[in-house]
C-alpha cells in the first residue's frame, strides 16, 4: 500500500516472479491481506501450491475451516478480506486515524497480526506515525511450533504515538541518574479491563478520582469506592475539571455534576477546556466556543487570561503565536509559556511570545511542569529534566524507557515510563525514592515486553495511575500539595487540621478547669 500525500492518491501494489498489479485511487478506500486480487501474480505466489485449495476447500465444506481462499487460483475474498471491505464501507467519508485503529482492532482482521503502522497526509510530513506492537486481542501461543523455539510470545503494548524530529535534528542527550528505590507501598487496585495494554486516562478535582477508559467514565473516591459510573457515547478522549466534569468522546461532549447528573450534552471532538465561563472544543476541523474561533483542528488546548491553541508546530495566544521545529505536545503557561516540543526542545517564552531560552534534549519533549522556579521536563529519550529559571540543567534522571508523562507534587516528581515502571523522583536531587511496575518492565533483554502506563494524578497524599486494565492507588509519601483541574495550589490543610486541633483541645481544657473550679467552690 502506497500513499501519496501531495497528490492526494493512494495505490496498492502487488508484486510476483514475473508479474505485478497496480491499482490506483484518488477518492476511494484500499487494503491488503495477503491474499492478491491479481490473477497473474496470484499464479508466481502460489505455483504448485494451488493444489491444496481444493483439499482446504473440502475441509471448509466439511469442518467450516477457513483460509481454502488464500490457494485459489482466481482471487476469492477471505473473512479478512470481507471485513475490511464491510468496514471501509461503512466508514467510508470519515476515515481517519481513529477509525482505522478501530478497524485494525476488529475481528478477524486482527486474527494473524503482529503489529500495525499508522500515519496520515498530516503526520507523514514529519515523519511520525502511530504503532501497535502485539496483537490487540489474544497473546500469540508459539510453544506448539516448532519454526519458532525460542520466540518469546509478545503481550500486546497498545498504540504509541512516535514523533519524527526535524532533519538536521542533533540531539542533546546525557544520561543521569538511575534505580528503583524501594518499592512503592500499593494502598488498592481496581480492575477494569483484561488486556496488557488497556488504561485509562486520569482526572481529578482535588478530591474524587475520574477515569476515562473507553466509552466509560467512572468517578471513585480516594479509597478506591466506586461512586457512580456512566457509559458514554463514543470512545473518551479527554476531560477536564473545572465548575463541572468536562468529558469529550468521539461523538458527543458532556458536563457532570460531581455526583455524576448530566448537566448538557453537545458535539463531540478532541479536546475540551473550560474558561472565562466558556466551553471549547477542539476537533479535526476547527475550535468552537459559542461559534467557530479557529478554523483548523488543535492538538491541545491551554487557558490563560485567555484561549491557547496548539496546531502542529504553532502555538496561538490570544495575542501572540510562536512556531516550533516541530508538533507542540504540551504547553504550562504561568508568568512564562513553557513550550514541549517533538523538535527535541523546552522553549521558554516570555508575555510577548518571545524565545527567552531553549533546551534540547535526546528526542520529543513529552511534557512539561513548573513549579517554584524549576522547570520539570520527560523526554521520549527517555530522561527527566529539571531546569532552573533560566533553562540550566540542575539534574537528570533515566529511565529504561521513554518517559511519557510526569505529575508535579509535594517533594516529588512522578514519572510514567514506557519501561513499564511509576518513578517517584526527589525534588531536590533527582534520585528516585520508590517506584512500582504493575506487570512487564523492560530490564535489559526483552526491550519489546513491557506494559504501558497511563498519566498520573495526584490528591490527598496519594497518586494514581492506570496499566494493565486497573487502577492503582500509591501512597504519594507526600502532602505538600493538590491538584484541581489540572493547575496545580499550594494547600494549608494539613497545617490547619493541626492548628485547629489544638485550638479545640485548648478550650476543651479551659472549660474543663472553670468547670472544676466552680465546682470546688460549691464544696
Amino acid at each position: 500500500l502506497i500513499a501519496d500525500a501531495e497528490a492526494n492518491e493512494i495505490a496498492l501494489l502487488e508484486f510476483g516472479l514475473y508479474h505485478y498489479n497496480v491499482i490506483r485511487k484518488s477518492n476511494g478506500f484500499l487494503w491488503s491481506a495477503n491474499n492478491p486480487f491479481d490473477f497473474w501474480v496470484r499464479r508466481d505466489i502460489l505455483g504448485y501450491e494451488i493444489i491444496k485449495a481444493p483439499i482446504f476447500r473440502l475441509a471448509h465444506m466439511l469442518l467450516n475451516t477457513s483460509g481454502y481462499e488464500y490457494y485459489t487460483l482466481f482471487y476469492t475474498p477471505s473473512d479478512r478480506d470481507i471485513k475490511f471491505e464491510e468496514l471501509g464501507n461503512k466508514y467510508y467519508g470519515e476515515i481517519d486515524v481513529d477509525v482505522v485503529k478501530k478497524i485494525m482492532s476488529t475481528p478477524p482482521i486482527t486474527d494473524f497480526t503482529t503489529d500495525c503502522k499508522i500515519t496520515d497526509g498530516r503526520m507523514i510530513f514529519n515523519n511520525t506515525l502511530w504503532a501497535f506492537w502485539g496483537n490487540p486481542t489474544y497473546v500469540w501461543n508459539t510453544s506448539s511450533l516448532s519454526k519458532l523455539k525460542g520466540v518469546r510470545d509478545v503481550p500486546p503494548a497498545g498504540w504509541v504515538k512516535i514523533y519524527g524530529v526535524p532533519y538536521g535534528f542533533e540531539p542533546e542527550y546525557e544520561k543521569g541518574n538511575m534505580g528503583k528505590g524501594r518499592n512503592a507501598r500499593l494502598l488498592w487496585s481496581y480492575e477494569l479491563g483484561g488486556m496488557n495494554y488497556e488504561r485509562a486516562r486520569m482526572f481529578t478535582d482535588g478530591s474524587n478520582i475520574y477515569a476515562a477508559y473507553k466509552d466509560m467514565l467512572y468517578a471513585m473516591n480516594e479509597n478506591g469506592s466506586m461512586l457512580w459510573k456512566r457509559e458514554l457515547d463514543g470512545d473518551i478522549k479527554d476531560a477536564y475539571v473545572g465548575d463541572a466534569l468536562y468529558v469529550i468522546t468521539t461523538n458527543k461532549s458532556y458536563a457532570f455534576s460531581p455526583d455524576g447528573e448530566q448537566v448538557w450534552s453537545g458535539r463531540g471532538g478532541d479536546d475540551i477546556l473550560e474558561g472565562d465561563g466558556k466551553i471549547y472544543i477542539a476537533d479535526g476541523e476547527g475550535v468552537y466556543a459559542d461559534k467557530e474561533i479557529f478554523p483548523r483542528g488543535a492538538n491541545l488546548l491551554a487557558y490563560h487570561k485567555g484561549i491557547y491553541m496548539a496546531y502542529g508546530d504553532r502555538l496561538i495566544a490570544p495575542e501572540w503565536n510562536f512556531t516550533a521545529g516541530g508538533e507542540i505536545v504540551d504547553v504550562e503557561i504561568g508568568g512564562d509559556t513553557y513550550v514541549a516540543s517533538a523538535d527535541g526542545n523546552v522553549y521558554c517564552l516570555d508575555s510577548n511570545g518571545n524565545i527567552k531560552w531553549k533546551r534540547g534534549a535526546g528526542w520529543c519533549i513529552s511534557d512539561v511542569e513548573e513549579d517554584d522556579g524549576r522547570i520539570y521536563a520527560s523526554s521520549y529519550d527517555g530522561n527527566v529534566y529539571c531546569m532552573g529559571d533560566d533553562g540550566s540543567i540542575l539534574w537528570i534522571f533515566s529511565c529504561n524507557g521513554s518517559v511519557s508523562d510526569i505529575e508535579e507534587y509535594g517533594d516529588m516528581i512522578y514519572a510514567s515510563s514506557t519501561d513499564g515502571r511509576m518513578y517517584a523522583i526527589n525534588k531536590s536531587d533527582g534520585e528516585v525514592e520508590f517506584s512500582f511496575a504493575p506487570a512487564y518492565e523492560i530490564e535489559g533483554t526483552y526491550n519489546y515486553i513491557t506494559t504501558p502506563l497511563s498519566n498520573i494524578v495526584a490528591t490527598s497524599g496519594r497518586i494514581f495511575f492506570s496499566a494493565a486494565g486497573s487502577i492503582y492507588c500509591i501512597d504519594a509519601e507526600t502532602m505538600e500539595k493538590d491538584v484541581r483541574g489540572g493547575s496545580k495550589t499550594k494547600t494549608q490543610s494539613i497545617l490547619l487540621g493541626v492548628i485547629a486541633a489544638i485550638i479545640i483541645l485548648l478550650l476543651i481544657f479551659l472549660i474543663y478547669r472553670k468547670y472544676r473550679k466552680i465546682e470546688g467552690e460549691e464544696e
